[in-house]
């Protein structure tokens, strides 16, 4: 999320200069790590359900078979809030503590 605020400074800045203030801003951005992270844990759990759900496996003398529970799928959208909040908390404020004309400075690395 640092780097996802540190390309999109420009665009933050002209936010800010349109009058949107640090609050919406910071919201914003940490929405965007939640989005982020709840899809790649619904993903994650998609093709998890897909490739092991109801297999058998064997390691030495034992046997497991393998299953995805609704409740295994759920906490692993509790662990992604979870990191979501962690990872996205400090990008957002630094996002939104940023001044307009540094942001607005900077250089843009596509170019």
């Amino acid at each position: 999320m640092y780097a996802a605020v540190s390309t999109r400074g420009r665009e933050i800045a002209t936010l800010r200069a349109l009058g949107y203030g640090a609050f919406p801003v910071a919201v914003w951005s940490f929405w965007k790590a939640m989005a982020l992270s709840i899809t790649g844990a619904l993903i994650g759990a998609a093709i998890r359900l897909v490739a092991y759900d109801g297999v058998q496996d064997s390691f030495g003398n034992s046997v497991f078979h393998l299953t995805v529970s609704p409740a295994m799928i759920g906490i692993a959208i509790l662990w992604a809030i979870a990191v979501a909040l962690l990872g996205g908390i400090l990008p957002s404020i630094r996002a939104a503590r940023r001044p307009v004309v540094e942001a607005l400075r900077q250089h843009d690395p596509r170019q």
